[in-house]
Order: C-alpha cells, then sequence, then structure tokens
C-alpha cells in the first residue's frame, strides 16, 4: 500500500522531510550527540559575584576602589560551641584549627580566642601589643593559663563581648579573613567552606559548629544552583514522561515529542559550553522554558496531524495539511516570543543578556524542530498500514472533561474574574527586596547557622565604610580623631548595628587598656605602630599610603530593606561631617 501525493498546497520542504527522513533524522542525531558531549565537557557554574552588577554601576566602581586600597578581602564567621571555651583542651584544639584554616588557600588571617592580643612590654621596656594567650601550639594549657585569659579577655575593651557571648561561655568566635574575588568563576569559595568544615570535624571538643558571612552564602546558593539543576532536569524529564505519556496514550507520539524537545535543549546547552560561557542561576533554567516552548508546538502540531489523519486517511497529507494550516501561525508565534527574548540582549548584566540570547535561538530551534524533525518520525510511525490513533484524551468528543470546560460557565467567570481583581489589588502593595539567607528553605544549615549566632548577639553580617582625609598629616591629631570617634558613636546609635570596628576605636579602647596598666598610649603612637604591623588587630583598618580609613559596622542586616534603611540615615549623618573628608559605604553585603 502507497500513500497518494501531497496535495499541491503542501509546503515545499514536507515532502523532501518525508522522503529524506533517515538522512533528516541522522543529521539530528548527530547534532545531538555532539551537543551533549561538548556540554558534559564544557559544563561549569559561575561561581563569581561580578556579573550580577551592571558594568557601569558606580557602587561597583566604588567597591573595586576600595579593593584596591585594602586588598580582595572579606571577612567569614565562624561559631563554635563546646562544654566551656576556656577549657585547656579546647583551647588547644582551638588553636591548632585556627592554625590549620590559616594555611589554607585565600585565607589571610585568623582572629580567635587563642590569637586575641592585649598591652605588653618588649624587651626594651616599651610598650606592645602582643599575644595574650601564650601556649605554644599543640601543648595544652594550664588551669592558671586559662584562668588568665579568661580575665584579660574579659577586661579588654578590644574583645569583651566579641569573641565570646556575654551571658554564655559556651560559645565563640572564629573569624576568618579570606579572599573575595567578585570576578573569578572557579568554585573557591565552595572548596574554602568544605575544607573549614572539614578541619571543625576534626577536633572532638568541638559539640556545633557554624558558618556564616557572603563567602558562605555565595558559595551554598552555587553548590545549591548545581544541586538543584539535576534534580530539576530528573522531575522534568519523568514528568514529561509520564505526563505526556498519559495524555498522548500513545508510545508513538511520546517518541516524537521526547525527539523534538531533546533536539531543542541539547543544541542550545552545547552552544553554551562552545562558546566557553559558564552557566548561572538564570541559564540553567533555560531547558524549564525551552521544554515548556517545544511540548506546546509539538501538541499542537501533533493534534492537527492526527485530525487530518482521521479525515484524509494519509499520513503524508496530514502532515502537508497540518504544517500548512500552523506554519504561518508558528512563524509569528516564534517570532515575537523570539524578539521578546532577545529584547533581553541589550542588558547590561551579563546573564541577562545570556538567557536572552540562547531562549531566543532555542525558541527558534523549538519550531524548527517541530517542522522538521516531528514530520520525519511521524511519517516513519504513522506510515501506511498503521491504524489511526483513536483513542484521544486530548480530544473534546473523548473527554468528559474537556467536554464540561467547553461549556459556558457564568459563575465560574464570575469566581474566576472576582479572584483576578482581588489579586490585581496587590500591585499597590509590592514591594522589592532581597534577602539571600532567605533564599534557602527554613531549616537549612545556612539560616540555621545565621540564626543561632544572631540568638547570641552576635553580628553575622557587616558594612564597610571609607574615609579618605585630604591631609594624611592630620590623621594623628586629636582633634580629627575626637571627630571621628564621634562619627562612630552616631553610627552606632543606628538602628540594627551592633557594633563598630575601626583604627581610631581600638586606638581609643587600647589607650583605655594601656592607662589601667600604668602606660599612656598617645593615639600618634599607635598610629605608627599599625604602620609597622605591630599592632595586628589594626591592620587593614588604614590603608598603605595612610590616606584612607577603613571602619566596620557590624550589624545582621542582609535584606535590601534593612540595607536602604541604614543608607537613608547614614546619608544624613555623612552630610553632617567635614567637608575635607571622602566617606563611601560599600562591602559584599551592599553590592548584593
Amino acid at each position: 500500500m502507497t500513500e497518494p501525493d501531497p496535495p499541491r498546497s503542501t509546503p515545499w520542504f514536507i515532502p523532501a522531510v518525508a522522503r529524506w527522513r533517515l538522512v533528516v533524522l541522522g543529521l539530528w542525531l548527530i547534532v545531538v550527540a555532539t551537543s551533549g558531549v561538548v556540554y558534559l565537557g564544557g559544563f561549569r557554574i559561575d561561581n563569581s559575584v561580578g556579573i550580577w552588577f551592571l558594568e557601569d554601576d558606580p557602587e561597583l566602581a566604588t567597591y573595586e576602589n576600595h579593593n584596591a586600597a585594602f586588598g580582595e578581602k572579606e571577612w567569614t564567621y565562624v561559631w563554635l560551641r563546646t562544654k566551656s571555651v576556656y577549657a585547656p583542651e579546647f583551647l588547644r584544639e582551638l588553636q591548632l584549627l585556627g592554625d590549620r584554616i590559616v594555611s589554607l588557600q585565600d585565607v589571610t588571617r585568623v582572629m580567635s580566642l587563642t590569637e586575641a592580643g592585649g598591652i605588653s612590654k618588649d624587651p626594651d621596656g616599651l610598650p606592645t601589643f602582643g599575644k595574650i594567650h601564650t601556649t605554644p601550639a599543640g601543648a595544652l594549657p594550664t588551669e592558671a593559663e586559662a584562668r588568665r585569659l579568661r580575665a584579660r579577655i574579659g577586661a579588654s575593651p578590644l574583645f569583651r563581648g566579641r569573641l565570646v557571648p556575654e551571658n554564655t561561655e559556651e560559645f565563640t568566635i572564629l573569624a576568618v579573613q579570606n579572599a573575595n574575588r567578585i570576578h573569578d568563576t572557579d568554585p573557591y569559595r565552595i572548596q574554602l567552606i568544605d575544607r573549614i568544615r572539614e578541619d571543625i570535624a576534626m577536633f572532638p571538643t568541638i559539640r556545633e559548629a557554624g558558618i556564616v558571612g557572603t563567602t558562605v552564602v555565595n558559595a551554598e546558593l552555587n553548590r545549591a544552583a548545581k544541586r538543584d539543576m539535576l534534580i530539576y532536569y530528573s522531575l522534568i524529564a519523568a514528568f514529561v514522561l509520564v505526563g505526556s505519556g498519559l495524555a498522548l496514550a500513545s508510545v508513538r507520539d511520546l517518541v516524537v515529542l521526547v525527539a523534538v524537545v531533546v533536539g531543542t535543549v541539547m543544541p542550545i546547552l552545547g552552544a553554551v559550553s562552545a562558546l566557553l560561557l559558564p552557566f548561572n542561576l538564570m541559564t540553567v533554567m533555560l531547558p524549564t522554558l525551552l521544554v515548556s516552548v517545544s511540548v506546546s508546538y509539538l501538541i499542537h502540531f501533533r493534534q492537527g496531524v492526527h485530525l487530518m489523519r482521521r479525515d484524509r486517511g494519509s499520513t503524508s497529507v496530514a502532515l502537508g495539511s497540518a504544517v500548512r494550516r500552523l506554519l504561518r501561525p508558528g512563524f509569528w508565534t516564534t517570532l515575537t516570543t523570539a524578539i521578546g527574548f532577545a529584547s533581553l540582549t541589550a542588558s547590561p548584566v551579563a546573564p541577562i543578556r545570556h538567557i536572552g540570547f540562547f531562549a531566543a535561538g532555542g525558541i527558534a530551534l523549538a519550531w524548527l524542530a517541530t517542522i522538521t524533525i516531528a514530520p520525519a518520525l511521524l511519517s516513519i510511525l504513522w506510515g501506511p498500514g498503521v491504524p489511526e490513533h483513536r483513542k484521544d484524551p486530548t480530544a473534546e468528543e473523548g473527554n468528559p472533561v474537556v467536554r464540561w470546560l467547553a461549556r459556558p460557565h457564568p459563575l465560574l467567570a464570575m469566581l474566576l474574574g472576582a479572584a483576578m481583581l482581588a489579586g490585581a489589588g496587590g500591585v499597590f502593595r509590592l514591594e522589592a527586596d532581597t534577602n539571600y539567607v532567605g533564599f534557602f528553605r527554613p531549616g537549612s544549615t545556612v539560616r540555621n547557622d545565621y540564626a543561632q549566632l544572631e540568638s547570641l548577639g552576635m553580628p553575622g553580617s557587616y558594612l564597610t565604610i571609607t574615609v579618605r582625609i585630604s591631609d594624611e598629616a592630620r590623621l594623628p591629631e586629636t582633634s580629627r580623631h575626637r571627630k571621628m570617634r564621634h562619627f562612630e558613636d552616631d553610627l552606632l546609635a543606628l538602628p540594627g548595628v551592633i557594633d563598630v570596628e575601626s583604627l581610631d576605636g581600638m586606638v581609643a579602647q587600647i589607650s583605655d587598656e594601656a592607662s589601667a596598666a600604668g602606660e599612656q598610649l598617645s593615639p600618634k603612637y599607635l598610629l605608627a605602630m599599625s604602620a609597622t604591623g605591630r599592632l595586628t588587630e589594626a591592620e587593614g583598618f588604614l590603608s598603605d599610603d595612610r590616606s584612607i580609613l577603613r571602619l566596620r559596622v557590624l550589624t545582621n542586616a542582609m535584606s535590601t530593606r534593612d540595607i536602604n534603611a541604614f543608607r537613608t540615615e547614614f546619608a544624613i549623618l555623612k552630610a553632617e561631617q567635614p567637608e575635607a573628608w571622602d566617606i563611601t559605604l560599600t562591602g559584599t553585603t551592599v553590592l548584593w
């Protein structure tokens, strides 16, 4: 039995596709296989933070200027829980843990109980700032040494309430200064956090531990993106197979649908890898979009073919008629949708540009696959001698649910309209806010770690303020020092601020400690010490050229709403400071 020739109105390429169907399918298999190899071989997640900012964003420029003066570094906080933080065995393990962490790549400094310093005298009898805990690494401190450490920490304004909470000695903070290369695509943050957790697990006196900071949040977001992508892709594949199989009620049609979906998604993913572009939190969603579009196209086409086949009794005629009917609306639908996504390529944000470009190409490819791969497979699977597809759950005459929905339902329409109006009323209450900790589900490790630190009254985040002094010779002057201290007091009074760390604050606190010990240290002398590196706690608060001071505002604020509220109050304080001070607010949290 041979099928009649298709009518002349059939688009010219359909007879060619049907005649050369094995060639079409062979080419498709080659493209899909090649794309799959390229995709799997080149797949990587972009772990950088810089891709999410506008290329000409003044905030980004401010942050990069800050990094040029102080280095690409940020602080990550590790909280540890034990029976007593002053127990000799814990102190020994804490010191060993700090030594292991500071030796890690991308870690520049570790601050902890065993690294804290205080005023003492050098061999010449001059006051100096040295470590309080002098027990050699690996040695077990005596009870007397542990008591002395507790007393010195409790009496020091530098560390009181910062390394150990005020109301418990079960917890302590270990602060890690680590690299923050916002344009680095490598997963160095994930590797660092994993190594820190591995090191913590080595010490039995540590009962619980948690890590907070923008390094952790960024690392876990990228880790989750890769993990959830695999889970999500698997669920999408299962849904397409099971849902489409039940809806189509035909293994033949399911094979066609899967071929069109794979023929659309895989070449686009392969193109991303072929262009040496890493995937990001936007582009990993490409398969979801392309599966939806390609399934939609195929369902329309497949339905048209089977309807025509019942009427005409010929697959080739049905293919030609279906393509003829759908070609124009399908073309314009594809064109308008692709143009809509292509408009995103005008965005200065790289991930949005990428998804706009590849989504537009994928939508066009989905329509091309529908009118080439689908006809080639349908002409084989539903060729001469194959009975017509009688069971069609999507057909109106065979589905009671479809028949019921096809009838008018005024009450249902009124209810749906009322619901839509109620939802539209919420437009006036829309707000934009971003809290990346809130991206994780309740009960997750990240959220629990932040909640624990907040319950202890300890900061889990910080903002950075830089002050450029026009005349560096004025740094040691008492008048400048007092003005800066007044500025810091005003910052401390702002809502949500837990503490303010700065060189001037440290100078004032150490001066008080030295005074209690019978020593008087002038701010000028302590500034000189910081320049030579003797005052290690002050390192990082003054630029190398001594022209920029840095303040660290400790807080738990992570959301856009909180940061913007602080920014509003900060702008008022900034206007009240001396005109010679160039003051900026920056930091990773501000950029986020």
